[in-house]
């Protein structure tokens, strides 16, 4: 096997690299340790493919970018370690003909030349580009692609500048940018710069730019922060007008079968002026009023203005995966992506939430807000009577399909995955698919991103990699220990609103894809929802259908699923003793755990939740009820803290099984389908038995994507914790010697110390600064501002 350079690299520039190169070693116990420089991968064994490391500590080199970690070349993409950034097949890397992202040394004619059959294809690390004379299409022992390798993100996770490399063709194309939206509507003119600081209190939604629009005299203020994704065109802007101006829009989200919709109004007669979702909506409504939300497959938040009937208009997608929060108070309405923007405001109220699945219109500032449900789940739950087989591959076609659309994109897409059965499948089926199938496809969509803790039980490289493996997708690490700084905190704290310390792995995970050029993160959400994938959904079963006496096979099913599940788990522990009372109504009365006369409904759901969701579930089995509940109400937290986590960086999620009509299938399936056989999420791991390693599929322990809290207060973080002395003593016994539990507390009670002591600080200071900048700068301001005259001969009057 003969290893040359290419003729893109020249000698002279290749030593001039390798001597400020990445160092690239295998990973060594529990921790990647570190090697010489190289300027390529060193040979290896067949059987030795544990993942190479590339640290982006390490990328500066000795004269490197500093603490922003870049690369050599200045690329800021990390080390591109195998052929697939330019592959000839239908996976691996960049696809489309796209150049690397992060390879400036690769040109668009030489990434056409590497795609021909048998011809030489390109390994790129950290910008040296390495010939291999081998058979193209496949790894060849030996060689760097053979080795599965790993880019590990370290300390401040690389440049921030989108990958380099990306074509012309990718640069004019539009898509609806994610943003976060904020209005009003007052008794009372309010001040433009209000509106303004109101708004770019949610400028890390969108950080590309801002709009404004006031209508009703100064009384009506709606607010956008933008996330343009390649978008140019002022056009597209919003707050956004229709053509004759009764209505406007701000909208946070993603309507991925707007092109269908496009083209069906398109033949009824309207005029598109741009090609992003947010124009299909404002005609979509103003061509079937409130009934366009049945017609939209996406997720979304959006509030319109209509100035001629004067109401303002509120609509959240069908499970809540975009936020949109209500103040309403004697001064006026007023609603925002986030909670910490109604600080911008003097009003002092409550906050609530629209609903999932509602839709709400407001005729006054201070009339009431009318709610409706226009999302009716039962309409869509249907009992399935196909066998097994059949529903498997319908369940494999829809969830196909949930990909596919969400694969839309003008902009880099990742798969941001765990290791576990639900990111791995939606890696496999993405990178199955090809985007040959996809309409308006993305130039970067194949990699994927992962977050590791080195030597804690929350480490799942092992899996992550296998995942990545089959899928032929390098995975990209992001080291934990590495990169968690303690000058982070107050900026994870605040963005967040002041989440637990368990969720800074996936904060740091988004932060670095975002680093690293991707905008778009597809992920596994949703899943454990709608399949059962939590213990206490397969304990609620067992304790309303097990007996030994009139359903021993089922009992022995769950009994066995639960111990699986369970065994092992930091989290939970449950005995046999435990499971042999659940699974009998008689062992569960002797033993006093619940009474004679206690309903089935009690065992399916605590307090607190929607009393109209709950009605709905009488009608259903008592699986189908428990997982009915858990994505049409129980899921609003999980979503809530993932919206944060991401678009605190300004990264969307996707969510394919989230999709309404795989929720709708799934819930239709008989209990046995999804939790039986001995596995959680049954039909899931059936359908994509074609696409995963029997690893994945089989196995049984479920980590929660947390991070190891013990281990972050100890190392990385023990900086910060001292900052607290009244907690030293006692935190440091919890460190030493408690449980699970106690730690978690502890972590909570930091987080409500910074609160105290930091927060409200860091919240006024943010608020006084946008004051500041705008008082400044009127003129900037006034160029983002757009009005609305009102409709002639109307003169408002509004009572406090």
């Amino acid at each position: 096997m003969k290893w040359t350079l290419s003729p893109l690299v020249t000698p002279a520039a290749a030593r001039a690299r390798a001597r400020r190169a990445v160092r690239i070693v295998p990973r060594a116990g529990n921790r990647p340790g570190w090697s010489g420089r190289s300027s390529f991968p060193a040979p290896r064994t067949a059987t030795d493919r544990q993942p190479k490391v590339v640290s982006a500590r390490s990328a500066a080199g000795p004269r490197g970018a500093g603490a922003r970690g870049r690369s050599p070349s200045g690329s800021g993409a990390g080390a591109w370690a195998r052929a697939g950034p330019a592959s000839t097949g239908r996976r691996g890397g960049q696809r489309s003909g796209c150049a690397a992202p992060g390879s400036s040394a690769i040109s668009a004619a030489a990434a056409a030349r590497v795609r021909r059959p048998g011809s030489w294809r390109y390994t790129a690390v950290a910008g040296l580009a390495v010939e291999h004379k081998g058979k193209a299409g496949r790894a060849q022992p030996h060689s760097p692609d053979s080795l599965m390798p790993v880019t590990v993100i370290g300390p401040r996770g690389g440049r921030s500048a989108r990958p380099r490399g990306l074509t012309d063709r990718c640069a004019g194309r539009r898509l609806g940018p994610m943003c976060g939206i904020a209005g009003y509507w007052s008794v009372a003119p309010v001040e433009p710069e209000t509106l303004a600081v109101f708004t770019d209190l949610l400028a890390h939604r969108g950080p590309d730019g801002s709009g404004y629009l006031t209508a009703d005299g100064g009384r009506l203020g709606l607010g956008h922060r933008r996330l343009s994704i390649l978008d140019p065109d002022e056009r597209s802007r919003q707050p956004m007008l229709s053509n004759d101006g009764r209505h406007a829009i701000v909208f946070n989200g993603e309507i991925y079968n707007f092109l269908e919709i496009r083209a069906e109004l398109q033949a009824r007669g309207h005029a598109f002026h741009t090609e992003s979702d947010t124009e299909v909506i404002l005609r979509a409504y103003a061509e079937w009023g409130a009934a366009c939300q049945d017609r939209f497959n996406g997720m979304w938040a959006f509030v319109i203005w209509d100035n001629v009937a004067r109401q303002l208009f509120f609509s959240r997608d069908r499970f809540g995966v975009k936020p949109l929060l209500v103040m309403a108070t004697s001064r006026g309405i007023a609603f925002a992506s986030e909670a910490k923007a109604f600080a911008a405001l003097s009003w002092a109220a409550g906050i609530t939430a629209i609903r999932a699945g509602t839709c709400a219109t407001i005729t006054g500032p201070t009339a009431p807000l009318e709610v409706s449900r226009w999302w009716q789940p039962l309409d869509h739950i249907h009992a399935v009577s196909a066998s097994y087989p059949e529903q498997v591959a319908r369940f494999r076609e829809l969830f196909r399909d949930a990909c596919r659309l969400r694969l839309r994109s003008d902009v880099p897409v990742g798969t941001a995955i765990s290791g576990g059965m639900d990111s791995s499948a939606v890696l496999a089926m993405v990178n199955a698919l090809g985007v040959e199938s996809v309409a308006r496809r993305p130039c970067d969509w194949s990699r994927a991103f992962t977050v590791v803790a080195p030597g804690t039980e929350h480490d799942e490289l092992e899996y992550a990699t296998a995942a990545c493996k089959a899928a032929d997708v390098e995975p990209v690490v992001v080291d934990l220990f590495r990169r968690c700084n303690p000058d982070d905190i107050d900026e994870y704290l605040y963005l967040t609103d002041g989440m637990p310390l368990t969720n800074l792995s996936a904060w740091y995970l988004y932060r670095s894809m975002q680093q690293q050029g991707i905008r778009v993160s597809m992920d596994g959400q949703g899943a454990d929802e709608i399949l059962a994938g939590y213990y206490w959904d397969a304990m609620r079963t067992l304790r309303l259908e097990g007996s030994w006496l009139r359903r021993p096979r089922r009992t022995l099913d769950l009994v066995r699923t639960i111990s699986a599940m369970t065994r092992g788990s930091p989290y939970i522990r449950i005995g046999a003793k435990e499971l042999l009372t659940n699974s009998s109504t008689s062992l569960r009365r002797i033993a006093g755990r619940i009474s004679r006369r206690q309903s089935r409904e009690p065992l399916l759901f605590g307090q607190g939740h929607d009393a109209e969701c709950r009605e709905m579930t009488r009608q259903l089995p008592p699986l189908n009820s428990i997982l009915f509940m858990a994505v049409n109400d129980s899921i609003q937290n999980l979503l809530q803290r993932y919206d944060l986590l991401s678009m605190s960086s300004g990264l969307e999620i996707r969510m394919p099984f989230l999709d309404w009509r795989l929720v709708s299938y799934t819930l239709s399936l008989p209990a046995e389908s999804i939790l039986g056989n001995g596995f959680t999420k049954r039909i899931l791991r059936d359908a994509m038995a074609p696409y995963l390693p029997p690893k994945i599929l089989r196995r049984k322990r479920k980590l929660q994507f947390q991070g190891p809290v013990r281990e972050l207060l100890r190392g990385p973080l023990r900086s910060w914790i001292e900052s607290f002395p009244d907690l030293g003593a006692a935190a440091a016994e919890v460190l030493a010697t408690g449980t699970y539990g106690q730690v978690r507390d502890l972590g909570d009670r930091l987080v409500t110390k910074w609160n105290q002591q930091t927060g409200q600080r860091l919240a006024s200071a943010r608020i006084a600064a946008l004051q500041k900048r705008h008082r400044a700068d009127p003129e900037a301001l006034h160029r983002r501002m757009r009005w609305m005259a009102l409709p002639e001969g109307f003169e408002p009057s509004y009572q406090p």
